[in-house]
């Protein structure tokens, strides 16, 4: 007996497939075993699609679809065509439930043909899907829900951020009835809608004006579904994802997910949200997220913890100098929280060179400092011991603030004072301890 190599068979078997498909096949069309009479009906079908006149058509169409399934896409775009017409009218007039139904069915039934001869699914499914729900959501059909979900899952695998805003929202609709009917768990659905809001986001930020805000609108109506399948809450944080947070860092999904629902639910106080946004940070590390985690350390008054953490977030600002200069500002504060005056003026001076519209407050910040100063800065001269007075004015001078302008001027020496000391104003005077610098001696204005 005769035997054929494994290749040698399937590349015959391959050809005979080939040549039977593409039997009758000129320029992309593919006429079939009798090319003169496909002809004919796509002329009449064609012919009377363009009249307007959609009864004569059907019966040229159901000839090609059934005899040359495989003529061209045309077929089917041209289909799809010819049964919404029909669906239209029968809606409009004769309202025959069955009738609309088979129009219906028939149009879903060409998308998916139109797949089967001609590809292009992730194309056509996402057509289809536009038309799918407002076909089915009415009708008696307990698998309904099941049917929509399949489908808009599968345009969503296929599509990802591509996917329509309609579809997204139907793919949501149908995630959020199984929801209700206990046919997906509450993980699902919150996987679905994490998913969803992943791809929405993504869209939302490639985008501007107009197209940006429709997308953020879209994620509103997202997050309306899901409270309505789900209770989204500090407590459904602590409960089903407590734990995962704890023991499971890596889980960087469950990480984000839970920071968004506590900052919905505003209560970010919880510790499970410092613990949430680390496990982030350790896999995807920003400026932005070092900031926060920072902030809650501040709030918790591990000052020490705080500035470690914002200079974290220093180092990842790259060249944003507002990001770098407000991170800098920051420290300052906390560090002038902390009693180190010196570390708190270089970095405030810092921020200054980083970004000089930080000037303003970073120069107030400065004057606080000096005019905490008095007690450390004492000196037997009664002038020079108000002498940190004139140097916290400079400051506030800088910074614009009148109001510390005239704080610190009251507290200037008396001309008495001055007088006394065999001193002058305006000559220079040394303002010591750690701030060593000279300012012009003034008088306090009273006198």
């Amino acid at each position: 007996m005769k035997t054929f190599p494994l290749l040698v068979l399937f590349a015959i078997l391959f050809a005979q497939t080939s040549f039977a498909q593409s039997d009758g096949c000129e320029d992309g069309w593919c006429w079939g075993s009798d090319p003169g009479a496909a002809k004919e009906k796509y002329a009449l079908f064609s012919d009377n699609l363009q009249l307007k006149d959609y009864a004569n058509a059907i019966t040229p169409f159901e000839w090609l679809y059934e005899n040359t399934p495989n003529l061209n896409v045309g077929l089917y775009i041209k289909g799809v065509d010819l049964y919404e017409e029909l669906l239209k009218k029968e809606e409009a007039g004769g309202k025959d439930p069955q009738k609309i139904i088979a129009y219906q069915d028939m149009i879903l039934k060409l998308y998916d043909d139109r797949i089967q001869y001609f590809g292009e699914e992730s194309d056509v499914l996402e057509r289809k899907g536009r038309k799918f729900y407002f076909y089915y959501k009415d009708r008696e059909d307990p698998e309904k829900w099941d049917k929509m979900y399949e489908l808009y899952k599968k345009i969503f695998e296929l599509n990802g951020k591509e996917t329509s805003r309609t579809n997204f929202t139907f793919y949501m609709l149908a995630s959020v009835n199984l929801a209700a009917k206990k046919k997906i768990t509450e993980e699902e659905i919150l996987a679905d809608y994490e998913a969803i809001s992943a791809a929405i986001e993504e869209n939302e930020n490639a985008t501007s004006g107009s197209e940006a805000e429709n997308w953020a609108d879209l994620q509103s109506k997202i997050d309306g579904l899901l409270a309505k399948a789900v209770k989204i809450d500090c407590e459904f944080v602590r409960t089903k994802m407590g734990d995962i947070l704890k023991n499971n860092p890596d889980d960087i999904q469950t990480a984000k997910r839970a920071i968004k629902y506590m900052l919905n639910d505003k209560c970010t106080d919880d510790p499970l949200f410092l613990i949430a946004a680390e496990n982030v940070y350790q896999h995807e590390p920003t400026a932005g997220l070092a900031s926060t985690i920072a902030q809650k350390y501040q709030i918790e008054k591990d000052y020490d913890k705080a500035i470690s953490w914002k200079e974290k977030g220093i180092e990842l600002a790259g060249d944003d100098v507002e990001k770098k200069g407000e991170l800098m500002y920051d420290i300052a504060l906390l560090k002038s929280v902390q009693g180190k005056k010196a570390e708190s003026r270089k970095l405030a001076m810092q921020a200054i060179e980083q970004d000089k519209n930080i000037a303003g407050k970073a120069y107030e910040l400065i004057g606080d400092l000096y005019m905490r100063s008095s007690s450390d800065c004492s000196d037997p001269n009664p002038v020079k011991a108000r002498a940190v007075f004139l140097a916290a004015y400079d400051m506030y001078a800088k910074s614009g603030n009148s109001s510390k302008m005239a704080q610190a001027r009251a507290q200037f020496p008396s001309v008495q004072d001055i007088f006394t000391m065999g001193m002058a104003e305006g000559e220079s005077i040394s303002v010591g301890c750690w701030i060593g610098v000279s300012t012009q001696l003034r008088k306090r204005p009273s006198e």
